[in-house]
């Protein structure tokens, strides 16, 4: 969650704050901060996936991940004493370091900022108790699994156990193909958003006949095609939107902070962004180019739960399928 929606802070605010933030680029397994060393600034994920920890008697516990709009280190902004856990980018990441004083001057003087933090702190406290509980889990497993370690064969069975579980964890909430989020992580942030009751628009779409695309230029192309449009979208995003893949070809977007009146306007420069971007053997597709149809529900006009508005937007989408692709369906006039 982001320290604000825009529209409650001037610009002018936002850029003088931003100003005076470095910017830094990690790549997979970096570390952004950690555990116990003096904390002197506050961080915000502009782009990728963290993965924050905590050490207790020697060994790592994964806490939880966080990834684009995400704020880290705002316990520490108003507490002495050194971080209480420790951030490593999961994928590449590109984040903003901003001075302690800077960041706390800020808050004073906009508090819908500082109630946006807490909100977002209330919420990662909560992910943070519902993962602590499945490790306490997973550990009782290992502590059988420990038992049975009785000749050097069995070991090294239970250490490649070990890694891949270790592996799974980390690609619980991040799709391994494109990068962004999953289905499972889409799922926790819908419900989220529609806990906070605010206006947000979700929007369905794939990519038109994509298996003719992987027909025409194999797999491999096909998924390179996936993560090409998938940093395309996200370059266009701001922090605070949220991009997954549902599964296959198909890709939902989490719109904040919009009414029904700009959500079509948004989708259909992103609509039109991908269809101008050259993608290779474009030109061998059906439509002559790479294009995407997308389906928009919005809350809460469309529905007030998760499921009702993915099976809104869903719905919509194969309408801009049937009325011949490459088109948005949804918005103030929508009708099915």
């Amino acid at each position: 969650m982001p320290l604000a929606s825009p529209n409650l802070i001037p610009r002018r605010a936002w850029r003088e704050v931003l100003s005076k933030a470095r910017i830094h680029r990690f790549l997979p397994g970096d570390t952004l901060f950690e555990q116990d060393v003096a904390a002197e600034s506050l961080w915000m994920v502009r782009r990728g996936t963290v993965e924050i920890y905590k050490a207790f008697f020697g060994e790592k516990h994964r806490l939880l991940y966080v990834s684009r709009g995400s704020v880290l280190g705002e316990t520490e902004l108003f507490l002495k004493g050194g971080r209480t856990a420790t951030a490593r980018a999961a994928t590449e990441v590109v984040a903003y370091e901003l001075p302690a004083a800077v960041a706390r001057e800020f808050l004073v003087r906009f508090p819908a900022a500082a109630l946006s933090l807490l909100q977002a702190t209330t919420h990662r406290s909560r992910d943070i108790s519902e993962g602590l509980v499945e490790q306490l889990v997973q550990k009782n497993l290992e502590l059988q699994m420990h038992h049975a370690r009785l000749d050097p064969q069995i070991r090294r069975r239970v250490k490649d156990l070990e890694q891949t579980n270790e592996h799974l964890q980390q690609l619980a909430w991040v799709d391994a193909l494109t990068g962004c989020h999953n289905r499972r992580s889409l799922e926790k942030v819908l419900q989220m958003a529609c806990e906070a009751d605010e206006p947000f628009a979700v929007a369905m779409f794939d990519v038109d006949h994509f298996k003719h695309y992987n027909d025409s230029n194999g797999h491999p192309e096909g998924d390179r095609a996936l993560q090409t449009l998938a940093r395309l979208l996200q370059r266009r995003l701001r922090a605070n939107d949220v991009l997954a893949r549902y599964g296959g070809e198909e890709f939902c977007l989490i719109l904040r902070d919009v009414g029904p009146e700009v959500a079509p306007v948004v989708l259909e420069r992103l609509r039109s962004n991908i269809t101008e971007y050259a993608f290779p053997f474009e030109e061998k597709q059906p439509l002559g180019d790479f294009t995407v149809s997308m389906g928009l529900a919005m809350y809460p006009g469309d529905g007030r739960s998760p499921e009702a508005l993915i099976k809104s937007a869903d719905e919509r989408l194969y309408e801009a399928k049937r009325q011949g692709r490459n088109r948005l369906i949804g918005g103030p006039s929508a009708r099915l």
